[in-house]
């Protein structure tokens, strides 16, 4: 970060990385690095978005007669106090492709992340640890608070990102290819992918309860999986995905009165695209593919959740349903 101006930010990023194979059938790969990721221009200088109030309930420490649980409204404002996230990680990957098994594929992998001056969500920040951060507005910049002339909470200014003193994320990924070649059928494809995610953990400020975020509305599901099989014979492809996300806990209920966690369902879709790239001898139509499809094909429902935005995870399922789509491109 440039000392003369706190919104201008600069930074090396080193990396270190391995790789031996101790057999040919045998990869080994492993990697260290550092890096950086600056506030975006909108976190930093964005206009702000008012919600009223009735949407989210937070703890006030300071209302009159007492703490108690209220739902003022929120503005979400920039933030130009924010430092760059830097980032520590390191990862190992193992991949083996037997020769006495041509076309097989298999993989592993681990991942190990840790940040300081974390880019988090304020809205997360300030619902995890309302009391704390409303009790001592300086113990995460960027949030500040209006109050009517008796003392009642009226708004909370939210910074739409606050740098959170650490978050440490741990992660499993693993994938798996067989690729089955015929004569007269051409060539069936077998996926299959996934990541596990064992830990994402946040401290918004230091001395502050660490937040488990893994398997909630904050972080990713605990598991996330794609199956693929596909089929290519001479020009035309096919394939089929059915993707995959696990259970998850909402730890912050919107219904008045209700602060206690509740499960969410899985969610589970199948798309589908066939392509076809035609042989033409025009130099002009050479290169053309078209494509069609289907994504949630079997039109899955998404899973229930009681959330400020609406009855869904805007972040985890598409809420338009089954979506048909066809696509032409041409190659130069």
């Amino acid at each position: 970060m440039n000392d003369d101006d706190p919104r201008t930010f600069d930074q090396v990023s080193p990396r270190v990385g391995i790789r031996w194979q101790p057999f040919s059938d045998l990869t080994l790969l492993g990697n260290w690095s550092r890096s950086f990721r600056a506030p975006t221009s909108t976190s930093l200088f964005g206009t702000p978005i008012p919600f009223p109030s009735g949407i989210f309930a937070v703890t006030d420490p300071l209302a009159p007669g007492g703490p108690r649980v209220v739902r003022p409204a929120f503005t979400f404002i920039a933030n130009p106090q924010l430092r760059p996230e830097t980032s520590t990680s390191w990862t190992a990957q193992a991949t083996w492709q037997p020769r006495q098994i041509p076309h097989l594929r298999l993989s592993v992998g681990y991942n190990y992340t840790d940040f300081t001056d974390r880019l988090s969500s304020g809205i997360t920040i300030i619902l995890a640890n309302s009391a704390a951060v409303l009790g001592n507005l300086n113990l995460v910049p960027g949030f500040s608070v209006t109050r009517d002339a008796a003392g009642n909470l009226i708004n909370i200014f939210t910074p739409r990102q606050a740098n959170a003193a650490s978050r440490t994320s741990e992660s499993f990924d693993f994938s798996a290819s067989y690729d089955i070649p015929t004569e007269r059928l051409g060539t069936f494809h077998l996926g299959l992918a996934g990541v596990h995610t064992v830990d994402v953990r946040e401290q918004a400020y230091v001395g502050s309860p660490i937040v488990q975020l893994s398997g909630t509305p904050q972080g990713p599901s605990r598991w996330v999986g794609n199956a693929e099989l596909g089929w290519q014979y001479r020009q035309v492809e096919a394939n089929l995905f059915v993707r995959h996300s696990s259970s998850y806990t909402n730890t912050f209920s919107n219904r008045p009165g209700n602060r206690d966690p509740e499960p969410v369902d899985g969610y589970t879709t199948v798309d589908l695209t066939v392509s076809y790239a035609p042989q033409f001898s025009s130099s002009f139509l050479r290169g053309l593919r078209i494509t069609a499809g289907a994504r949630n094909l079997f039109d899955a429902d998404f899973p229930f959740i009681d959330n400020a935005v609406g009855p869904y995870d805007p972040t985890r399922v598409d809420v338009r349903g089954r979506v048909l789509f066809v696509d032409v491109t041409k190659r130069f």
